[in-house]
């Protein structure tokens, strides 16, 4: 066939032209191509994916981890958390308002007795009980009867003698002893004086007086002065 004319047609070879030199697609020709189909991912990309999910898995174990450590740390230790945080002091038992007071030197009151009474020294619950009449003797060998003396009810006195010899009792509570020691006609209340004078010079002028003065006052001659023990005797 070498030296041949074509025979090919006319339109043949005017599309063959144009296939090859034809211009690139427009950019609206190319909004309507279909769209790429998705790239697939090739087998090391997929594993180097998986990879780094265990990898932020372990991390959010160990924080998980180093929470629950606190925590069992604490519970071992035996802490709570401040809000919650309760506190428990423990209180050592106290002695009685009325002990404390009879072994301070700096009581309003002292007790005062006949200067002839055999008796230096007396505890707070003798002496409670000689003032509410369920002590009527002094002691086993001397007979003579007690004889109590009070201040009036409202001296200052009268008030730091209730708290101090009447353990656990305040001024309502004696006078309402004694308005049931009346009622019932066992007995009467010691008398009431108002002053120290009166007191001491009660106390003088009988052998088993006891009363109590002002710690300043002066007691002059047969009046002694009695002190107060904690122990009972």
């Amino acid at each position: 066939m070498s030296g041949r004319r074509s025979d090919l047609p006319l339109a043949t070879v005017a599309l063959l032209a144009w296939t090859v030199f034809a211009p690139p697609l427009s950019a609206q020709d190319s909004a309507q191509a279909p769209p790429p189909k998705p790239k697939q991912e090739t087998a090391g990309q997929s594993a180097q994916g998986q990879a780094t999910t265990p990898t932020s898995a372990a991390a959010s174990a160990k924080t998980a981890l180093s929470r629950e450590t606190t925590v069992s740390s604490a519970k071992d230790e035996g802490t709570t958390a401040p809000a919650t945080r309760q506190t428990v002091t423990n209180v050592a038992p106290s002695m009685p308002d009325g002990a404390k007071a009879a072994s301070s030197p700096d009581n309003k009151f002292i007790l005062v007795v006949h200067a002839k009474n055999e008796l230096d020294e007396l505890d707070t619950s003798r002496i409670s009980k000689m003032f509410l009449k369920k002590v009527r003797r002094w002691t086993d060998s001397d007979k003579t009867p007690v004889e109590p003396v009070d201040q009036a009810q409202d001296s200052t006195v009268r008030e730091e003698f209730t708290q101090v010899i009447h353990v656990n009792k305040d001024l309502f509570a004696i006078k309402t002893y004694w308005q049931r020691m009346i009622f019932s006609g066992r007995m009467a209340p010691p008398p009431e004086l108002r002053s120290d004078e009166e007191i001491l010079a009660f106390v003088r002028s009988r052998r088993g007086a006891i009363g109590y003065v002002s710690r300043n006052a002066t007691l002059g001659e047969g009046v002694k002065e009695l002190k107060i023990s904690l122990e009972e005797k």
